[in-house]
């Protein structure tokens, strides 16, 4: 998800790109309420049956589950914010073991893209001083392509 915000030229341009997530707080716990009971009666079924061997399997399948869902909610507040001031660029990023600020100046600082068809933008990123840094990895394809296209006409406008 990304917001773009102040694509006037006085104001600084500021575009936050947060990771998708489809499962927040209250959906985490209301699949794990409702998927555990589930594969349990299945694991349970099973073994009455005499197919206990299926439990290893089902205890597999839910622990992926747990683990996948502290994923998504270890990862839910994280958000790269890409500020571009009169003279100053900006990518602030959050996740949960890093956080990571890195200043540009905006007159020299280059948007490079790689794209594999118009419109599509496969990879992203700020060149100054002979190093690249990727920005909006979390992105899609055309949200990309909105970015790259609102870098370059904000950073046009600051080196003319």
């Amino acid at each position: 998800m990304v917001d773009v915000v102040n694509t006037t030229t006085v104001k600084p341009l500021r575009i936050t790109v947060r990771p998708n997530s489809a499962v927040n707080g209250r959906w985490r716990a209301f699949v794990l309420l409702l998927l555990i009971p589930v594969f349990g009666a299945v694991g349970l079924g099973f073994t009455l049956l005499g197919a206990w061997p299926v439990l290893p399997g089902l205890l597999l399948v839910m622990l992926a589950l747990v683990w996948a869902l502290r994923h998504i909610e270890r990862h839910a507040g994280d958000f790269e914010r890409i500020t571009v001031g009169n003279d100053l660029l900006t990518v602030d990023r959050h996740a949960p073991k890093q956080d990571e600020h890195l200043e540009f100046n905006a007159r020299w600082v280059q948007v490079v893209s790689h794209d594999i068809a118009p419109g599509e933008t496969r990879y992203l990123a700020l060149r100054s001083h002979g190093r690249e840094h990727p920005v909006g990895l979390a992105l899609s394809d055309h949200e990309r392509a909105a970015v790259n296209h609102a870098l370059r006409v904000r950073l046009r406008r600051l080196q003319h």
